[in-house]
């Protein structure tokens, strides 16, 4: 006997998109079919296809789903920071360092290969990539108005840099070791960011003060920028003493 698919119509279609997705992960993208994925739901392919005319549809949703999901969580996670410090933390919670996220980015991964050749999955490719370059511009554009980042910062452009990262480190972590997912996640973005936008953020669990500290590195370069003037003068200004000085004794043996 079929199960019967309870809740709204939309917590319908998401039962469906997760089903799809254990479907993808543990079958693979190209033998994954319909009749699997009703299978995994305890039912008949006629529920799947009330609510989803072709597979093509149902795969479109569901990767929507979940990058809308990963996009939100991140969101959410940095809803309360400002700054560099928030840009850390949106960036690592796009990351597979939990469950769900894991479970997603496999998912995420299985269409990028499967794209070349197929338009329909190349054209969920570039919805996929427009939205996630979408959500870095708006993110990297709330930290150039925070201060954080040079006036000369181009969002669009960096949104494109910021998003290959995430998108390269996310299918690395997938094949990391535990321990080497736990370095990743405590140690790269942060340097992505410090080496790219010269932002200096709190390590994972530290969120306090990293704005300060981040005017004030910005503070000790310009100042040691001065010093290095300074000391060129100061040098310079010995060094004319210093030739005055020696002509001195030659004077004074000359008299």
């Amino acid at each position: 006997m079929a199960l019967r698919m309870v809740g709204s119509p939309e917590d319908r279609k998401q039962t469906i998109a997760r089903a799809t997705c254990r479907a993808i992960i543990e079958l693979g993208l190209h033998r994954m079919n319909l009749r699997d994925i009703a299978r995994a739901l305890g039912t008949t392919t006629g529920p799947l296809q009330h609510y989803f005319r072709s597979k093509e549809e149902l795969l479109l949703y569901t990767k929507n789903l979940l990058v809308d999901e990963l996009l939100n969580n991140a969101r959410e996670a940095g809803n309360k920071l400002r700054g560099g410090e928030r840009l850390r933390v949106v960036c690592e919670h796009l990351l597979p360092f939990t469950e769900s996220a894991r479970m997603a980015w496999l998912v995420l991964t299985a269409f990028n290969g499967r794209a070349i050749g197929d338009k329909q999955l190349t054209a969920i490719q570039i919805s996929r990539y427009t939205k996630c370059r979408e959500f870095f511009e708006t993110e990297i554009t709330l930290a150039k108005e925070a201060g954080v980042l040079d006036s000369s910062v181009e969002p669009a452009l960096e949104a494109i840099a910021l998003a290959s990262f995430v998108d390269g480190l996310a299918v690395q972590v997938l094949f990391l070791s535990k321990a080497e997912a736990k370095r990743a996640q405590e140690e790269l973005v942060r340097r992505y960011l410090e080496r790219s936008f010269g932002i200096t953020a709190s390590p994972i669990g530290n969120t306090r003060g990293s704005n300060a500290r981040g005017a004030n590195a910005r503070g000790a370069n310009a100042r040691g920028r001065i010093a290095n003037t300074r000391s060129r003068g100061s040098t310079a200004a010995g060094q004319m003493g210093a030739r005055r000085l020696s002509i001195v004794p030659r004077r004074a043996r000359k008299s």
